[in-house]
């Protein structure tokens, strides 16, 4: 089965009037109560039964009936927000099922993770309350292995759901029958996986089914977010933003053309494009780590199991090898200014610098230390500082520059993550012991 591996060992958080720098000593206690801050609103049936397939084409846009410009093609995009959970920022979309009276159930607010492909709701009445077609599949995930349990399962079925002026249709999604620390009573109420088709996997349904009966080789399910993008045809494209700040449309997901007509898309400041893999996921290939004067190579970055190196919404801070943050670490706290450049592969010509002024992500608790031969994986803080498109067709990635957020904004992420730390009661002195991240890649 599909897992989230937990990567994140130690946070630093620089040392100076409006930081705090923590250089050793990172996990949590593994009974410690996580305290989370969300900022938004907060048995198989007969035949007859059976909930009636949508009839609807893949996109159903809303449009004007009574303007010419009604019959111009409209830009398809999602809001989303951005909350606080378990140690970090989260990207957050608002998803409606269909009702199963032929409306739309309120919506949930799902976790974009672009390292998973599954959508699942957590409200388990929507099995009564939506429009869908059973199937014959349930749905698992198991997350940070070796730490708290954090799993869920559920039936998988077909039905339509909407988001922001985007209607997913006969999209493959689950309802958690059973769940363990997925967020759901901390206002995240599901999450959307927009990665490949190889995450998305189905386990046989049976009766009394538990998580002993998920299958790690099942058949894979065509995830939502691909499956309405090829459907299309032609081009497809996908934009992500988001402000670097908490709260209410501080982001938003582009789809096609609209990734590369809306405001955030500057072409004379395009940093790429990049190669992009698709083995599952949206990886990448680093060939080596600037920090300040010093390179590190041999990341073992590669598109085979167990050296995936990603770009990862799910995971909230970018995740760098151990001598990679000691390094920053040092010359964070000997007050020097330099940056941290990941160099990619690019689609031609020399390689793409993606590059990050060291005081301002450790401002905003966007750097994390991971375990020894853990591999890369730029995380949530990376979109503070891009705006990134995906071109799914020609298999590359391109970044465009952006302010993350500001002074403020940062140092008020830091002072939640240094909050939260407390409020699991850790010794001073002692070290900050930080519980292993729930990050969405697969292991």
């Amino acid at each position: 089965m599909w897992q989230i591996k937990a990567v994140a060992q130690c946070l630093l958080a620089p040392v100076s009037a409006w930081m705090l720098l923590a250089l050793q000593g990172c996990e949590l206690a593994a009974d410690a109560k996580q305290k989370v801050e969300s900022l938004l609103p907060g048995s198989n049936r007969s035949k007859e039964e059976t909930r009636t397939r949508a009839q609807a084409a893949f996109l159903q846009p809303s449009r004007p009936s009574s303007s010419p410009a009604a019959e111009m093609p409209v830009e398809l995009s999602v809001p989303l927000a951005a909350s606080f959970w378990s140690l970090g920022a989260r990207l957050l979309m608002p998803v409606s099922p269909k009702s199963s009276n032929g409306g739309l159930l309120p919506a949930q607010m799902l976790m974009v993770d672009t390292g998973s492909s599954s959508l699942a709701f957590c409200q388990s009445s929507l099995l009564q309350e939506a429009a869908y077609q059973e199937t014959q599949y349930n749905s698992c995930n198991r997350y940070n292995p070796g730490g708290a349990p954090m799993y869920y399962w559920g039936p998988f079925v077909e039905g339509d759901v909407h988001a922001g002026n985007v209607t997913f249709s006969n999209a493959s999604y689950s309802i958690m029958a059973q769940e363990e620390n997925m967020g759901c009573q901390h206002g995240i109420q599901g999450i959307f996986g927009i990665a490949f088709r190889q995450l998305d996997v189905a386990s046989p349904a049976k009766p009394n089914f538990t998580m002993a009966d998920c299958q790690q080789d099942g058949d894979e399910l065509p995830p939502p977010m691909i499956q309405t993008l090829q459907a299309q045809g032609g081009v497809e494209k996908l934009g992500i933003h988001w402000s670097g700040q908490l709260g209410e449309n501080q982001g938003r997901l582009y789809l096609d053309d609209a990734a590369v007509t809306n405001e955030h898309y500057d072409k004379t400041s395009e940093v790429g494009p990049a190669v992009l893999g698709e083995t599952g996921w949206y990886d990448i290939a680093v060939q080596k780590i600037s920090v300040g004067g010093q390179d590190f190579t041999s990341l073992g970055c590669a598109p085979e199991p167990g050296k995936q190196c990603v770009m990862d919404t799910g995971t909230p801070a970018v995740t760098v090898p151990p001598e990679v943050f000691d390094s920053a670490a040092q010359l964070i706290k000997a007050g020097g200014s330099a940056n941290l450049t990941f160099w990619l592969p690019a689609v031609s010509g020399d390689a793409v610098a993606l590059s990050f002024d060291l005081a301002t992500i450790f401002q905003m608790g966007g750097l994390f230390k991971g375990r020894k031969g853990e591999n890369v994986i730029l995380g949530l803080s990376m979109w503070a500082f891009y705006y990134t498109v995906f071109d799914i067709s020609s298999q590359s990635v391109s970044f465009f520059p952006q302010q993350p957020g500001t002074e403020a904004s940062r140092s008020a992420i830091l002072q939640k993550i240094l909050a939260e730390e407390m409020a699991m009661r850790l010794l001073p002195g002692k070290g900050r012991r930080m519980e292993e991240l729930p990050v969405t890649v697969h292991v």
